[in-house]
């Protein structure tokens, strides 16, 4: 399996180096260098450090939903945890670190994406938490400064929408943490 892991790490940073080399042209094809990778001949250690910090990875969602998927695939390789299971058997990508407005869902349970309803304001690192099966997204920053904005997707809704009709958070804020404890926003 070493000697796997080597062969699949050099394809992994050959297709990178290949895209780096002329960025402008080639990077709108790395998406497809990066679908023939064998993530799952990757270490999770590789993964993590490696390829989730590349930048051609991070702006590309196709690639961030292959990231994720080949990552969540291993949950059930990891040793018994006496933390308490996650109820959601659902995982949303919002954000990254450039700025997007596409929503995508990962179903845990059938291992498959689906877009969402884009956001209403382009954002890179914003925080987000789902309350209720309402997700509440906060802050972030767009091209020009941090927000202090704040939008709802009611997945209660037959046809949800981003709602942007709320009161903004007192400060501007990027790339923080949000969670919920015992229904609490932290």
């Amino acid at each position: 399996m070493k000697f796997q892991d080597s062969i699949d790490e050099e394809k992994y940073r050959s297709a990178v180096a290949w895209a780096l080399h002329d960025f402008d042209d080639r990077r709108k094809n790395f998406s497809d260098l990066f679908h023939l990778i064998q993530l799952e001949n990757l270490s999770k250690d590789f993964l993590i450090k490696v390829v989730q910090n590349e930048k051609l990875v991070c702006n590309s969602t196709d690639c961030m939903q292959l990231l994720v998927t080949s990552l969540v695939s291993r949950i059930s390789e990891a040793p018994a945890c006496k933390a308490k299971p996650v109820q959601s058997e659902e995982i949303f990508m919002i954000g990254g670190e450039s700025c997007r407005q596409s929503v995508a869902k990962f179903n845990t349970k059938t291992i498959q994406w689906s877009n969402m309803p884009d956001t209403n304001i382009a954002r890179r690192w914003p925080s987000a938490v789902n309350y209720n099966q309402q997700i509440l997204l906060m802050g972030g920053s767009d091209d020009d400064e941090d927000l202090n904005s704040v939008e709802m997707l009611d997945l209660n809704d037959e046809n949800p929408k981003w709602d942007s009709n709320l009161p903004s958070m007192g400060e501007k804020r990027y790339a923080f943490a949000s969670a919920l404890l015992d229904g609490k926003l932290l």
